[in-house]
């Protein structure tokens, strides 16, 4: 991976460094790799092209499918509506 885009310290590098050295065991789905990759490009920037970090990642992680799938976070947030008198209401606390 180029230099610039190489992590710069904290606890994800720590455990990067110690799949990589051997020390742990690493375990990545195609879905962390596929966020990962993701939130390089549209949070820090990295070009399109991760390829490159998948790859550098699988040298020394095993790459696993789960055999359930978590749903953590929700794919939609439920929609509340509230009326213009539910929000007076509310306004009008303090």
């Amino acid at each position: 991976m180029p230099p610039q885009y190489r992590l710069s310290g904290g606890k994800p590098l720590e455990l990067l460094e110690l799949a990589r050295a051997g020390q742990i065991e690493l375990g990545v789905s195609d879905a962390i790799l596929d966020e990962t990759g993701r939130v390089l490009k549209d949070k820090f920037h990295v070009p399109e092209d991760v390829r490159d970090l998948r790859q550098e990642l699988l040298g020394f992680a095993k790459h696993v499918t789960p055999a359930e799938v978590l749903e953590a976070v929700p794919a939609t947030w439920p929609t509340i509506e509230f009326s213009s008198a539910q929000l007076r209401l509310v306004q009008g606390r303090s």
